[in-house]
């Protein structure tokens, strides 16, 4: 069982997005004002299977300038929402690293609800990850699909985030969003270890005295789409197949600590450097 409560305040806030950019208000006083209080509960099954439900009250209100700018922040104008969220989660494990996996495959399913007259949703979505070992010597294939449907279609912006707000991204589009109301993404990634190294802990420490580090270069490739009811917001990339690629190294030390460094590059024509911490989901 989980409990919590949340409280927050915001003199910046992105109050819209413009093609395909976030576009931010800030004010000398606090532009949004946001509370969160929930309950929850998580059930594990052996080492591979898990469960969550989790049921929160939130109340968001925003600064009348927000409100503005963007007439359908809330979808009818209202500078204050309060809403009920319940959603219900599904993991399956079947890794060899969960926070670098070379070896099996992996799935995330969710189911949300939101309850009130105004931000009305329904959600449903998913991400799967499977890889393999190639015959190149330390070498290996790693494919992720993921997916996301929000019901009914016409959503005001508070509730139009899709592609580049959280798990559902593609690598080189890292300063890009693309609002809509169902997306999905395809990637593909071939890694081969490098090498490893061990280096002294300069910490004095019984456990930790030595730190490993594992070196993978990788190439990789996604492709993605996201379903607009209508062009929101100048979009450039809503409504059409999305295609980015790149190369780089990732790191994975001790501690879960995985970081890439990635040369990316996207159909508009940009590319870059990018660093990134954290999983592959």
């Amino acid at each position: 069982m989980f409990l919590g409560f949340q409280y927050a305040r915001n003199r910046e806030v992105n109050y819209g997005t413009n093609f395909d950019t976030l576009q931010y208000l800030k004010l000398s006083g606090f532009a949004r004002t946001f509370y969160n209080g929930h309950i929850g509960y998580s059930y594990r099954k052996g080492s591979k299977e898990r469960h969550s439900v989790r049921l929160s009250f939130n109340s968001d209100r925003i600064d009348s300038a927000i409100g503005k700018l963007n007439h359908n922040f809330f979808g009818d104008g209202s500078l204050k929402e309060n809403y009920f969220d319940l959603s219900y989660g599904y993991q399956y494990f079947n890794v060899d690293y969960i926070k670098y996996p070379l070896r099996g495959w992996y799935v995330d399913l969710f189911a949300f609800k939101r309850f009130s007259p105004t931000l009305n949703l329904w959600g449903i979505g998913g991400k799967y990850l499977h890889s393999w070992k190639l015959w190149i010597p330390d070498s290996y294939f790693m494919l992720q699909a993921s997916a996301s449907v929000k019901l009914p279609f016409n959503q005001p912006y508070y509730n139009s985030h899709l592609l580049g707000y959280g798990d559902l991204s593609m690598r080189g589009m890292e300063y890009l969003v693309v609002d809509g109301v169902a997306g999905g993404v395809l990637k593909g990634t071939v890694r081969k270890r490098l090498f490893g190294i061990t280096l002294k802990n300069p910490i004095k420490t019984k456990s930790h005295n030595r730190i490993p580090f594992t070196f993978y270069g990788k190439a990789f490739g996604d492709l993605g789409y996201v379903c607009s009811k209508n062009n929101l917001n100048n979009s450039r990339l809503s409504n059409k197949l999305l295609r980015t690629g790149g190369f780089g190294i990732d790191i994975v030390t001790i501690y879960d600590m995985v970081f890439k460094i990635e040369f990316s590059f996207n159909q508009l024509g940009s590319n870059g450097v990018y660093y990134h911490s954290g999983s592959d989901f």
